[in-house]
């Protein structure tokens, strides 16, 4: 695949009737509705690695906050919808920053389309004022999942997470590096992970998808 833009920070896209804005902070604006949608927050992540021995830096979990708390002040949602696996595993002190990022926007609703992460308590999800939605959730004229299913509804497209696409990227020597992206394609749009510490699954484009590949200071759309 070709780049057919230079880096730019969002794009509007119309699918099945609706504009959304993809940004390049691995977030979904959806303007009609006023959702921001991510997916694979992976709170705790970092702290499970440091109670483990693995010497991660909590400066991971706090920049992750930072951009989502950008992304809200850049769009002003009603709604804040996660598809899944918001948290890593048990709770950990890496809860706190998503419990501060709450106080500063009491009126935002907040939706968790569960994923196989989210293992917490109920009452962690309710401290944190967070609604849980069915596995597979539909707004007209999407479904929100977090791991996308061919068998659901072939006519409808489906919103999903789960799989953390990246996109290689080569260079003229042969140097190259895998991109987190956004995948979109004619059943699916599956967003990158949210969170910086992740890994990637180096995904193979179809023909006809459209992917974004995302740095931290833009995106490129690429094309056939």
């Amino acid at each position: 695949m070709d780049l057919k833009t230079g880096l730019i920070k969002s794009t509007s896209i119309s699918l099945d009737g609706e504009n959304l804005v993809f940004d390049y902070r691995r977030a979904v604006f959806w303007p009609k509705i006023k959702a921001l949608i991510i997916a694979d927050l992976h709170i705790g992540k970092s702290g499970h690695f440091r109670k483990n021995g693995i010497a991660v830096s909590n400066s991971v979990s706090i920049d992750d906050f930072k951009r989502l708390d950008a992304l809200i002040k850049s769009y002003s949602p009603k709604t804040l919808m996660i598809l899944g696996d918001l948290s890593h595993s048990k709770m950990n002190k890496d809860w706190e920053h998503l419990l501060e990022l709450r106080t500063g926007y009491p009126n935002l609703k907040i939706l968790l389309v569960p994923g196989n992460h989210d293992i917490l308590p109920k009452s962690a999800y309710d401290e944190a004022e967070i609604q849980q939605t069915e596995p597979i959730h539909e707004i007209d004229p999407f479904i929100f999942i977090h791991e996308s299913k061919s068998e659901i509804n072939a006519n409808s497209r489906q919103f999903s997470g789960h799989i953390h696409p990246g996109v290689r990227l080569k260079g003229a020597a042969r140097q190259g590096i895998t991109l987190p992206c956004f995948c979109i394609s004619d059943s699916n749009i599956i967003l990158p992970a949210f969170s910086g510490f992740t890994g990637r699954y180096k995904i193979k484009p179809k023909k006809n998808d459209t992917i974004l590949a995302l740095t931290s200071k833009g995106m490129f759309h690429l094309g056939k």
